[in-house]
């Protein structure tokens, strides 16, 4: 991750690119940054977060401040904890297959 605006991010698909057979591994690493990577407010709320996230398919996206500057990350697996924690009376309670039904009953 570069500071600033106009930063730029090498994501898993960019490094996937990169150990493609097909690829010339001399190209400097910038000119195969994502220039324009889809980027988090610190305002968005976890739903938001989720929504990009899921939209774009990214485990990881960047955190901007106000002035566009990157200030972290956020993962997904920060998310699953963060519901985890808050809503854990839901997610411990869940049968292990909540919509399953059976059409006969078990041994018959």
């Amino acid at each position: 991750m570069s500071r600033g605006k106009g930063a730029r991010y090498l994501y898993r698909a960019d490094a996937l690119a990169l150990m493609a057979d097909s690829v010339n591994l001399e190209v400097p690493l910038a000119d195969r940054m994502t220039r324009t990577p889809v980027a988090l407010s610190q305002r968005n709320t976890v739903g938001t977060a989720i929504a990009k996230m899921t939209h774009g398919g990214y485990r990881r996206s960047p955190i901007i401040d106000s002035d566009g500057v990157p200030t972290g990350f956020l993962k997904v697996n920060c998310i699953l904890h963060f519901l985890g924690d808050h809503f854990s009376a839901t997610v411990y309670n869940l049968p292990f297959a909540p919509h399953h039904s059976t059409a006969t009953r078990e041994g018959a």
